[in-house]
């Protein structure tokens, strides 16, 4: 019957007949649309029963086939790009995952400095430098866990590392920081030197920018914040570049900060910190100033190498002020070095106080989880000028230490063009009274210093 041919398998002579003509359409190269059942009909092989046959023969033996899992990871550029977000802003370039898991951001920051000095009887020295170049990278690992690399193309061309740590933050607010990085120590020490109001910082950083103290130290840093309140403290062994029995030197330090204001442009904020430094033999503790400038080649006030040296212990007090356009800061620190060998203790201290004044409308960008300032953020295409005014002084002479007194007074104009470049101007009045027994003779000194400086932040 009709439909038994239908259903029923080919025959022997049909499969040699399917042979052959298999053999023909492989000379013949039929069209890729065109069947093999339908070429056999085509060549008188088969009749169109027997096609339909053959057909439904086929669909009933031919194994399901298996659709291959979709694998978990991108296989292709276009897969890849779009589980990452690459953004290039002021902040630098960064490569972040879409769920924000891992980011690599990279960024630097270059200030070129002039300086020339009306001096009194010091030769100081005129000139121009290269004042930072550095590089970093920043991101996260994991979600939870944070990195920072940054290096100094200092002007020996050696490349020193002045970040390198590790920050696991996944219990919010509260942090541990692993690594080379700065002690929590002062507001004009903790904000980077990007955002200063004023060429170089005031006369009290020299007790934290020498040598044997260090403004960063390897440690271990917990730190926490809240709405009005931001805390840090830790443990740190020596430096980078100290070795020997230098090596050996350890200490402790802590800052707390309040703030019962702490808005965008309104910010009320007082702080206290400490610092115990540790020295196990002979230190090369020596505390000194620059007038207003780093170009300068003699300073004013040096104690000179306090080899007897045995602890430090500092404190320091702070005070911050915003209110819109206007903005206020001060700080005292003391310093208690006691010595052994028979010498006596000594007690230094220094001062300064700052008022400036944004001419365009801004406020000075203060950050309470970190509690310091950070980048200006100009408003119009014309940037943001500001004016600026400080007092400082600085005593390094007790006892039997000669270092000297200084007082200077600054006045500023900074143009933050934008988010990323700054133009300064500074002049500094300095009057060391008398000036060191170190490294001068044991006279009063003036002088005046004229400082610019470019700078570029990515």
């Amino acid at each position: 019957m009709h439909n038994g041919v239908r259903n029923a398998p080919p025959s022997l002579a049909t499969a040699v007949a399917l042979s052959l003509v298999l053999g023909l359409s492989i000379v013949e190269s039929p069209r890729a649309e065109d069947s093999l059942e339908d070429l056999l009909v085509e060549k008188g092989v088969i009749s169109q029963e027997e096609r339909d046959g053959l057909a439904d023969s086929e669909e009933e033996e031919a194994p399901e086939e298996s659709t291959p899992e979709s694998s978990a990871e991108p296989t292709t550029e276009e897969d890849v790009l779009a589980n990452v977000v690459i953004d290039a802003n002021y902040k630098g370039l960064s490569i972040a995952s879409k769920d924000g898991d891992f980011k690599f951001a990279f960024g630097g920051r270059l200030q070129l400095d002039g300086s020339v000095f009306d001096e009194d009887e010091s030769k100081l020295g005129d000139g121009v430098e290269m004042r930072r170049a550095r590089i970093k990278s920043f991101g996260t690992v994991g979600g939870d866990w944070d990195y920072k690399l940054e290096v100094n193309f200092d002007p020996d061309l050696d490349v020193p590392v002045t970040d390198g740590w590790i920050r696991y933050s996944g219990y919010k607010p509260f942090a541990i920081t692993v690594g080379h990085q700065k002690v929590p120590f002062s507001q004009q020490s903790m904000t980077s030197s990007n955002w200063q109001v004023f060429q170089e910082r005031a006369l009290s950083d020299a007790f934290v920018d020498n040598e044997e103290q260090g403004r960063r130290r390897m440690g271990i840093v917990f730190s926490s914040y809240g709405d009005c309140w931001n805390s840090s403290g830790g443990a740190f062994s020596s430096g980078l570049d100290d070795s020997g029995t230098s090596d050996d030197d350890w200490g402790f330090a802590t800052r707390q900060l309040f703030a019962p204001i702490a808005q965008k442009d309104r910010v009320v904020a007082v702080a206290g910190a400490v610092i115990y430094r540790n020295f196990t033999s002979d230190s090369d503790l020596r505390i000194r100033a620059r007038p207003g400038s780093n170009i300068a080649g003699t300073r004013l006030v040096d104690t000179g190498k306090l080899t007897t040296a045995r602890r430090n212990v500092m404190i320091n007090a702070e005070g911050t002020f915003v209110w819109g356009p206007f903005h206020a800061q001060t700080e005292y620190v003391r310093s208690w070095i006691h010595r052994r060998r028979g010498d006596r203790n000594v007690v230094f201290d220094a001062w300064y106080v700052q008022a400036g004044v944004f001419l365009t409308g801004e406020s000075r960008n203060f950050d309470l989880k970190s509690g310091k300032f950070k980048r200006p953020m100009p408003d119009s295409k014309w940037g943001a000028w500001e004016l600026a005014l400080r007092f400082d002084g600085i005593d390094l002479t007790d006892e039997d230490v000669r270092g000297g007194r200084q007082r200077d007074i600054t006045a500023g104009v900074n143009w933050w063009t934008n988010r990323n470049i700054m133009f300064r101007v500074n002049y500094v009045y300095g009057h060391a009274d008398p000036n060191s027994g170190v490294t001068l003779s044991d006279n009063d000194e003036k002088v005046h210093t004229f400082s610019a400086r470019a700078q570029v932040v990515f």
